[in-house]
This record gives structure tokens, sequence and C-alpha cells, in this order.
């Protein structure tokens, strides 16, 4: 009998273990910035974007660290990377709860009418030009052939977002050059210009250990929009754009974010998001 095998099975057990604490802190991450809003903003849309930006930030965050790692060849097995990633969120958990000010209400339950189908979850259509969804009715073009679907991080978003069913998001990644695409979708009963500043505002704020680049809203007849630029300290980039749908009954905020190390990486994926009929 091979003496090795129950080490190897405790190995693998261990770390199992270790990639399911990371998902369970990732979405107590989420959840305790979402709850660092301030006083004066504690409304519903203001924390759906706390959530959803905290959401996006802390599972991509473990992705970029699990990259440098391996770049730097830290974490050449799936157990060193499941601790590196534990670790990572253990400390962004201690730091969120040393710096929770205030414990706000959580946003209130989705109404029948905004909560994501099923089919609406599976509804995203790729190929190798251009990613698109029909419901929700939305396109982009295809961030490029090193993309695929990452489902590590997709599982990550599903559990952040369990809670809110009136969200959802999906998930691609290009290992080689350490670049992440995600796209949410958040339907909202009604989108007003009000509604979209306070998401925004709250977007933002769930980014933490990240410099304000650059962030504009535009609101016209022609553009409506949101664009945002963060640089973490470890080097990499988060750019985000966000559109609003205003049409009765068919209410959203479509985001396409993205993250890399070159400042004008993917681009094309974010100007390109557009709304179709």
């Amino acid at each position: 009998m091979d003496s090795s095998l129950p080490d190897s099975r405790h190995s693998t057990n261990s770390t199992r273990l270790f990639w399911a604490a990371a998902v369970i802190l990732l979405a107590l991450n989420a959840f305790l910035t979402s709850l660092r809003s301030r006083p004066t903003m504690r409304d519903t849309g203001y924390l759906v974007g706390r959530v959803v930006g905290a959401g996006f930030f802390f599972a991509v965050l473990g992705l970029v660290v699990y990259g440098i790692a391996r770049a730097f060849r830290k974490a050449k097995t799936g157990g060193a990377a499941a601790r590196l990633v534990f670790w990572t969120m253990v400390v962004l958990f201690v730091a969120n709860c040393a710096t929770l000010v205030a414990q706000v209400p959580s946003p209130k339950p989705a109404s029948t009418d905004t909560i994501v189908t099923d089919a609406e979850r599976r509804g995203l259509q790729v190929d190798t030009v251009m990613i698109r969804h029909t419901a929700f009715g939305f396109l982009l073009p295809h961030p490029g052939p090193g993309f695929s679907a990452n489902l590590d991080y997709q599982r990550q978003m599903d559990e952040t977002f369990a809670a809110m069913p009136d969200i959802v998001a999906w998930a691609f990644s290009d290992n080689v050059k350490r670049q992440v695409l995600t796209i949410q979708v958040i339907k909202m009963q009604k989108v007003d210009e009000g509604a979209f500043r306070r998401y925004t505002n709250g977007f933002r704020e769930g980014f933490i250990r990240s410099k304000v680049v650059d962030e504009t809203v535009n609101w016209n007849t022609g553009t409506k929009d949101y664009q945002l630029t963060m640089l973490h300290q470890r080097g990499f980039y988060v750019k985000t754009r966000c559109i609003p749908r205003v049409d009765a009954g068919r209410s959203l905020i479509v985001c396409v974010g993205t993250t890399a190390f070159e400042s004008d990486a993917l681009e094309s994926s974010r100007a390109g998001l557009k709304l179709i009929q």
C-alpha cells in the first residue's frame, strides 16, 4: 500500500477547506463593506451599489493576488493558492471589522418584477466576436481569444450576491495576462438620474485601498453612463463602465468591470458596451 495516500487525501481535504473558508470570507467582506456607508446615504440604491462594488472588488483581489504569486512562483500548487487567497481574505476581513463605524439596514428585498429569472441567468450568449444578452438588451465586444469563463470566480460572485435575487453577474479571465472581465446586471423598478447617481456613489465606496484615478457620471439626452478608474496599491487597475436602461418595466443597470496591470487594457469591451432593443 502506498503510504503517501493518507497524506495526499489530507492535503486535498485541507485545500478544499481553505477554498471554502476563502469563499465565506469573500461574502463576509462584501457584506461588511456594504455596511460601512455614511448615515446620510442609507438608501437602497446606494447599498446595492456598495454590495455590487464590494463583491466585484474582493473576488477580483483574490484572483489577482493569486496571479501575482504564481508569476513569482510562490503558489505553484492548488493548496498554496488556496492558502494565499484565504489569508488575503482574512487580512481584508480584519481591516473591514476595524473600520466599520456604523451598521446600516440591509437593502429592501427585491420585488417580484425585479427578480432575475433562471432563464435570464442562463441567457448570456458568447461567441468569438461578441457577448450579448437579448432579454436584458445589451452587447459588448468579446475581450479576446485568451478569455474564457472563470468558474471559480463565478462561484464566488454567485455566493456574494446570493441574498440579492435582483443581481446577476458573469466572470471571464485571461490567466496568462492576469486580466479579468465581469458583467453585472441589477434589475430595478425605476432608474432615474437620482437613483443612478446613488448607485454609482455606493459602487465607488465598495472599493478599499484603491485610489480614484478618474470618475465621470453622465446623464444627458445622448449619453447616460458611469465610468470609474481605480488603482489598487498592488499596482493593478480596476475599471468599470455602467449604463442604465430606463425603459418602463425593463429598468436595469448593466456594468462591465475589468482588471489588468495595463491602464488601457480591455478598453474596447468597456467602450463598446451598449444597449440594444
